[in-house]
């Protein structure tokens, strides 16, 4: 079979037309895979920064909390701390006029040899009051902590307000009692990592 000029030129023609379509085929997959491992190393360069940041930041993050550690007022296993600490907080709202309704205190969470305690209460007070509370509280180091705190205009008087709010108490058990507790019924024991 034999071709004319013309013919060869289209042959030719579609044949450089094939091979530039598979060319592009070929360079858009590698495109495209170049584009994802591109993402993906910036990803882990993004990762890898910050992990370094934050090992960098341990040596204070370790050193703030030994010292919020020995902050926390400490407690045997023998005292009720709950009770302890809801008398506190009828004192504290005494001595800002703030009423503090019933308070429901939860079920105790224990992290070794810190435990903490939810309080739930209802509330109703001025703006002033209010204001002088929470303030209070903060001013308790790390003893108290206000974890939801709703606030709505009670009915009757214009500068009366009601809510809830959740406060969570922090204290730690001495490691002494946290030793010695195997004996007590319901007691678990907790075994703390000091280096």
């Amino acid at each position: 079979m034999k071709f004319a000029g013309r013919e060869l030129w289209l042959v030719v023609a579609a044949g450089v037309v094939l091979a530039l379509l598979g060319t592009v085929w070929i360079v858009r997959a590698a495109l495209t895979d170049w584009k994802t491992s591109t993402q993906t190393e910036k990803k882990v360069q993004d990762k890898l920064r910050l992990t370094k940041r934050t090992l960098s930041q341990r040596e204070a993050v370790v050193s703030q909390l030994e010292t919020l550690q020995r902050k926390l007022p400490r407690y045997g296993l023998d005292r009720d701390v709950t009770a302890e600490q809801m008398r506190t907080l009828d004192r504290m709202a005494q001595e800002q006029s703030f009423g503090l309704g019933q308070r429901e205190p939860q079920m105790e969470n224990t992290n070794g040899v810190v435990r903490e305690v939810a309080i739930h209460s209802a509330w109703e007070s001025d703006l002033n009051a209010l204001t002088h509370f929470l303030y209070a509280l903060q001013t308790q180091d790390v003893i108290f902590d206000v974890r939801r705190l709703t606030v709505s205009p009670a009915s009757g008087a214009a500068d009366r307000l009601k809510g809830s709010l959740v406060i969570n108490s922090a204290y730690a058990v001495t490691e002494e009692s946290v030793k010695t507790n195997t004996s007590r019924p319901g007691g678990t024991m907790i075994q703390t990592n000091k280096p």
